[in-house]
């Protein structure tokens, strides 16, 4: 919904106006969009906040980083995770830091630190993956897989859909190829 951060950030934020911020631009294009090409119904609306699989992939960091109340996961465990992945991505420099604390998670990023995290500490990958659960994995797998795509299909394809969703005799149908750029886009972090 236009105006609820909720809906444009991760569980990792500590705050939601700056996850409206950097989606400002994006939601205010698209509402415009849609009133000028009448797509104002809510199969077109739904598309202005669609999928992001960096924001849906978010809530097994989240997971991963709380020490639930009587858990038996020993305390050290969330600070070992933290304290690794923080110096990981230090040590990769500022293009994979900034945006990481920034609220933008992006797939080649996270593969680097992921990868670096397993090089450096591959004692905590096993109980890693226990502490967070088979359903879980395979979930985050899923949401990694799709920022990968996203990732993609954005440098791939990204531009040649907008000019193309420009040129189409229906602009409902290119207001919703604007849109599906869009979430290419914000949804493998190549809007920072």
């Amino acid at each position: 919904a236009v105006g609820d951060a909720s809906g444009v950030q991760s569980p990792l934020s500590f705050g939601g106006f700056g996850a409206l911020t950097r989606h400002l631009g994006r939601v205010t294009d698209a509402v415009e969009d849609a009133l000028q090409n009448d797509a104002l119904d809510r199969a077109s609306l739904t598309l202005v906040n669609g999928y992001a699989p960096n924001i849906a992939a978010t809530w097994m960091f989240q997971k991963s980083f709380v020490h639930p109340v009587s858990s038996q996961r020993p305390a050290s465990f969330v600070n070992r995770l933290m304290r690794q992945n923080y110096v990981n991505m230090e040590d990769l420099g500022d293009d994979v830091l900034r945006p990481f604390n920034q609220d933008v998670v992006q797939p080649r990023a996270l593969l680097q630190v992921l990868g670096l995290a397993t090089l450096r500490d591959p004692l905590n990958i096993l109980p890693l993956c226990y502490w967070i659960g088979p359903q879980e994995l395979v979930e985050w797998l899923g949401h990694f897989g799709m920022m990968l795509l996203y990732d993609g299909a954005h440098h791939v394809l990204g531009k040649r859909v907008r000019a193309y969703s420009h040129r189409l005799p229906d602009q409902r149908q290119g207001f919703a190829l604007r849109r599906l750029a869009d979430a290419w886009e914000y949804g493998s972090g190549m809007d920072y």
